[in-house]
């Protein structure tokens, strides 16, 4: 022990020191007493039990964030920090939460549920079903009464005014609410005339929602054969409804909305697409036209192969005789030479004279087969482009009435008479 003497103030701030870090964060649980709400917004009080009390500050900035109203004698848990406050050398606690007494053991017991719940696989996501695309009809399990039913029904008619609501009523708070839920869950079950069902309650407080974190409706909820969607209190508020339903909405008119597609919006996107695709077959449409106008630019009439036919036909005929004459001439120069060879040797054997001219006679007769071949090929490639054979293929000849050959669209005129010469007839017709 030090000789040393300290200041009260420093006395006192050693004590909040070890105060403040022996005594750790807790709950702890009173009685109101003689509170106290001063200029500043700051709220004092006293939380005393049979056999003690303490005094406690709860200041304007967290007390704005109080779930419970402060009332003398109102029974409730802090979450406390002891402290000593200097200036007096009073010991006190600063209150950094509230919550109803008994909370504590109910969030207890609410974690131990769901933690059994979850071993089950109750909660797995793997058995959560999807929602239907469009929601025809609608199941939905609520009190008869209050704001719930109103603003669903509301919400989802102002949406999609074609929805079929269903009403299952069922107590929502109390001890039996529970037990009226399952109850109401079971017979949309049975009935399985919606295909959704919707398990709303709007907010309130823990106690007014517990019936929502019973064992007997969760394990009702995972187990309905029609996709539920629990929408609870409000999107703070949760409970184990939330994990055994197939879909969480944050409040009943969420619900509402996240099952019902906007009509308006649905006609709208409907109509964009209309017009996108109004849009698409005319450009299609155009680039079809183009690809057909640069094909009949590509086609010629069918005169002009009779013609080029013709004219290769004359010239082959016209080129015969004059090739004959030239083949004639070249085997006569070559029987000139072969006498003048024999007349210059007379001791030629006479075998080479028949050998001279059964090779004359070959020549020739090899010449003349190829130009008979060439001139048939010249007549069938006639032939076949000849007026007659290409009317026979499908096509047809068009002229005017002074017998003008049409060609192009350029060429008629509206309601004037053309003629369509087909291979076994001619189909007079009016330009329309």
């Amino acid at each position: 022990m030090s000789g040393q003497s300290k200041t009260v103030g420093a006395f006192l701030a050693d004590a909040k020191s070890v105060i403040e870090q022996g005594l750790p964060l807790q709950w702890i649980r009173g009685e109101i007493s003689g509170l106290k709400l001063a200029a500043s917004g700051h709220r004092y009080f006293d939380l005393k039990d049979a056999t003690a009390q303490v005094a406690c500050v709860l200041y304007k900035f967290k007390a704005a964030r109080a779930t419970v109203a402060l009332r003398e004698g109102l029974e409730l848990e802090v979450l406390a920090l002891p402290s000593i406050y200097e200036p007096r050398g009073s010991f006190q606690v600063m209150v950094e939460g509230v919550r109803p007494a008994g909370l504590g053991a109910q969030h207890e017991a609410f974690l131990q549920l769901k933690a059994k719940l979850t071993a089950e696989g109750l909660f797995d996501s793997a058995r959560k079903r999807s929602m239907p695309g469009f929601v025809r009809s609608i199941g939905i399990i609520t009190s008869a009464s209050g704001a719930v039913i109103h603003d669903i029904c509301t919400t989802a008619r102002s949406r999609w005014p074609g929805i079929t609501l269903v009403l299952y009523p069922a107590l929502v708070q109390g001890a039996s609410a529970a037990e009226s839920l399952v109850a109401a869950l079971e017979l949309a079950n049975q009935r399985s005339s919606e295909e959704v069902l919707v398990i709303a309650r709007g907010g309130g407080s823990a106690e007014d929602l517990n019936a929502f974190n019973e064992e007997a409706l969760v394990r009702a909820v995972a187990a309905s054969r029609l996709p539920v969607v629990s929408a609870v209190g409000h999107e703070t508020d949760v409970s184990l409804c939330d994990f055994a339903a197939d879909l969480r909405a944050p409040t009943p008119t969420a619900a509402a909305s996240m099952l019902t597609p906007n009509a308006r919006l649905l006609t709208q996107k409907i109509d964009e697409c209309a017009l996108r695709l109004q849009h698409a077959l005319k450009q299609k449409m155009q680039t079809q036209r183009w690809r057909v106008q640069q094909l009949m630019a590509g086609i010629r009439h069918p005169m002009q192969g009779i013609n080029e036919a013709r004219r290769r036909l004359r010239e082959l005929r016209q080129g015969l005789p004059l090739m004959m004459r030239q083949h004639m001439q070249a085997q006569q120069y070559r029987l000139h030479l072969a006498r003048k060879d024999l007349l210059l040797d007379f001791n030629a054997p006479r075998a080479r004279l028949w050998r001279v001219q059964d090779h004359l006679h070959t020549a020739y007769r090899q010449a003349l087969v190829q130009q008979q071949k060439r001139l048939h090929l010249g007549q069938a490639a006639l032939q076949l482009l000849a007026p007659d054979a290409v009317l026979a293929r499908g096509y047809a000849w068009v002229s005017n009435s002074a017998g003008v050959v049409v060609g192009s669209v350029a060429q008629v005129v509206r309601d004037e008479a053309i003629y369509i010469q087909l291979k076994d007839g001619q189909v007079k017709a009016v330009v329309t």
